[in-house]
């Protein structure tokens, strides 16, 4: 399966109802993550720097390289901050999900 099906099917989503960033950390490793109990706080831009969520939980995933995936992201989603990606309208929170472990799985 891929990670992003899976996430997706955890995002917002009974009985999980995980934030972004927690479904991009659970569609990309398991839900045993212990990233997941510590990211809830992280959706709906309430990461740091303002970042989207599905952003942050790739830098944690991949901090090594979490440049070259922050510019995938940006060219994917058009931003990293979340306050920008919704003021500009051109892609949901569910694609940011996508866009960050389709990113992912490729790395």
């Amino acid at each position: 399966m891929q990670y992003s099906e899976k996430a997706l099917s955890y995002f917002k989503k009974e009985p999980y109802k995980l934030s972004c960033c927690q479904a991009v950390i659970a569609g990309c490793t398991s839900l045993d993550n212990p990233l997941i109990k510590e990211c809830a706080k992280y959706g709906g831009g309430n990461a740091p720097e303002g970042l989207c969520g599905a952003a942050y939980a790739m830098k944690l995933l991949k901090p090594d390289i979490e440049d070259s995936l922050t510019d995938k992201f940006r060219k994917e989603a058009g931003a990293c901050q979340c306050k920008e990606i919704r003021a500009n309208g051109q892609t949901s929170c569910s694609n940011c999900v996508k866009i960050a472990c389709d990113i992912l799985q490729n790395e």
